[in-house]
């Protein structure tokens, strides 16, 4: 049985890519139901709270047969847990680590808005998030005149009015602004008319840093938000090597591992561009020093975290995706009880990561898995952990 056969932009945009076969590597997916005790008995002696939310990593790592798992949960600004099992890679050696790094899909978008905010940010900003765009400006990108009074914040948003527009294999090799126009396209609606998921809206968003920032997006995303909040595991290139773990994909009931550049490949066709809507790997302690860095309990971020943070809680409008769901630069925004809750979720096909935090009190819960399929049951009890309703948190928006 095939599953999860790729998203075209390999981003959790939700398209399916034309489906390719596996590569030689693709071995058995072996029967892992007995190997649920081994996990369990991996964590060792754990409090109550801890233990509900391996038992349910193990679980249900075991029934989804997902080679590699990472769950992480933070209390008070500090990580009060954080438990890995399973291999990086199906195909050879190496376990899975706290340590190790994984594809975060669509989660790079709340990233790549941090990094516009960074850039917005000080006594001589170098972007403006809610000024026009302009004809001429967009016309050097190769872009039509259509996107002209949509902002920067409206792209970050995803209200730009623009339809989602998958990568494909026929771009490969164009010039710049041919691959731009083709992922961003012309808008199909008025800038602010509503919520519209589109992951061009990103990738323009990126080439517009690029422009205004005077460097490439890796080199931008690093200096202003990997290094300042020290998340020296995040890459933002697919570097395969060191603690980094391969994606998997199940086929006629063989396992398929995709290390992280034939994965970018696979997925993106190898388009850069295509990198500020979802081309990071990170590991889960920089996803929660990402997390604590938006969160009120603070002390030491950089300004344009609360100015971040600030605006997310003031901007975010319903998506009309679910009931009290509302969505602002790269983050969800919804409640439980009287407490607001920020998430993002990303799905590459063969790999899965989400994050949900509670910016009042520092409370972060992170679960990263080395296949493409969403981890509610694992999720659910790290919320429960962190004082979160899970029934209010609804898990994998892209």
């Amino acid at each position: 049985m095939r599953s999860l056969l790729g998203l075209a932009i390999g981003i959790g945009c939700g398209r399916d890519a034309p489906p390719r076969e596996p590569p030689p590597t693709a071995t058995a997916a072996p029967d892992t139901r007995a190997d649920a005790a081994a996990c369990l008995a991996a964590a060792g002696p754990l409090a109550a709270p801890d233990a509900a939310v391996v038992r349910a990593a193990c679980a249900e790592q075991q029934a989804r047969r997902i080679p590699g798992v990472v769950v992480a949960v933070a209390e008070h600004g500090r990580v009060a847990l954080r438990f890995a099992h399973g291999v990086r890679c199906s195909d050879r050696p190496g376990d899975v680590t706290g340590a190790t790094a994984f594809r975060i899909g669509s989660l790079t978008k709340a990233i790549t808005a941090a990094t516009a905010f960074a850039l917005a940010e000080g006594p001589s900003p170098v972007v403006d998030l809610d000024a026009p765009l302009g004809a001429a400006a967009l016309g050097a990108l190769g872009l039509d005149a259509s996107l002209a009074d949509a902002t920067l914040r409206a792209l970050l948003d995803h209200r730009a009015g623009l339809a989602e527009r998958p990568a494909h294999a026929g771009l490969r090799g164009r010039d710049a602004p041919e691959v731009l126009a083709a992922l961003v396209g012309p808008a199909i609606e008025p800038p602010g008319a509503g919520f519209r998921y589109a992951n061009g809206g990103y990738v323009l968003a990126g080439a517009w840093l690029e422009r205004r920032g005077g460097a490439p997006w890796p080199t931008l995303v690093r200096r202003e938000v990997l290094a300042p909040l020290r998340m020296n595991g995040t890459r933002t290139d697919p570097d395969p090597t060191g603690d980094v773990a391969c994606g998997h994909l199940t086929i006629d009931d063989a396992q398929a591992a995709f290390d992280v550049r034939a994965d970018f490949e696979r997925f993106a066709f190898g388009l850069e561009a295509t990198a500020p809507a979802g081309g990071l790997v990170a590991t889960a302690d920089d996803l929660i020093a990402f997390a604590l860095a938006l969160s009120e309990t603070s002390i030491d971020a950089p300004p344009w975290a609360s100015r971040m943070r600030d605006a997310v809680l003031a901007d975010a409008r319903p998506t009309g995706r679910r009931a009290d769901e509302r969505y602002a630069a790269g983050l969800d925004v919804t409640t439980s009880g009287n407490e607001l809750v920020l998430r993002h979720a990303g799905n590459t096909g063969d790999f899965f990561a989400e994050l949900v935090w509670v910016p009042s009190r520092g409370a972060v819960a992170v679960v990263l898995g080395n296949a493409g399929v969403p981890m509610a049951a694992t999720m659910a009890a790290a919320l429960t952990r962190i004082g979160v309703d899970p029934r209010r948190e609804p898990s994998t928006s892209p």
